[in-house]
């Protein structure tokens, strides 16, 4: 029947895999050559993986395109979400050539589910309890069991989540597969603002 074949076209469409997260997390400034500080610095990417654009956050992200995405609290217009500033400092510095990352392959329910987590705790930022570690951290985990297997338990700071990536195993060491396809913004609200990195 007609009705049956659009209801099992629209069930594989949602199960169907729309981008490739990632979480990073580089330790600290003396292992990667950046200025992070002691605790170093943990973000997400999302590589879409579909002829469409996609929605990550606030951020719309055309196909074969990556976002990054990391909380900070050193910018001086804003302090919270950044987008872009990762993937734009990999290019320009070289950073996060210390980093380990793990990812996980999302459906549009799954990204939606994240995306809605990076959208209520976009604004702010506090060195404990709201920082980039927890931040990308809790975004990951919005979409997985306690049991999983790449369940990250300990965020407090990026070296935490350093160890416990390690921990899980099967993780990539580096910033091979950054890339810088958007300038860097943040968004206050729903408004979209370009801005300039800090360094």
């Amino acid at each position: 029947m007609p009705g049956r074949t659009v209801a099992a076209n629209a069930a594989k469409s949602s199960n169907s895999v729309v981008c490739v997260m990632r979480i990073y997390s580089d330790p600290s400034q003396e292992v990667s050559g950046s200025s992070f500080g002691d605790y170093g610095h943990t973000f997400l990417t999302f590589l879409n993986t579909t002829s469409s654009n996609i929605t990550v956050g606030r951020h719309t992200v055309g196909p074969n395109k990556m976002v990054s995405i990391g909380k900070f609290g050193k910018f001086e217009e804003y302090k919270g979400a950044f987008y872009n500033a990762e993937t734009n400092r990999k290019v320009r510095y070289g950073w996060y050539t210390s980093a380990r990352s793990i990812y996980m392959e999302l459906t549009a329910s799954q990204l939606q589910t994240v995306s809605n987590y990076l959208n209520r705790n976009q604004a702010g930022y506090q060195a404990v309890g709201n920082n980039c570690a927890s931040y990308a951290v809790n975004a990951w985990n919005s979409v997985l069991s306690v049991n999983d297997d790449k369940y990250i338990d300990h965020f407090v700071t990026p070296t935490v989540v350093y160890q416990d990536i390690g921990a899980i195993g099967y993780y990539l060491e580096g910033n091979g597969l950054l890339k810088a396809d958007y300038d860097l913004c943040y968004y206050s609200g729903t408004t979209r603002v370009t801005c300039k990195d800090y360094l």
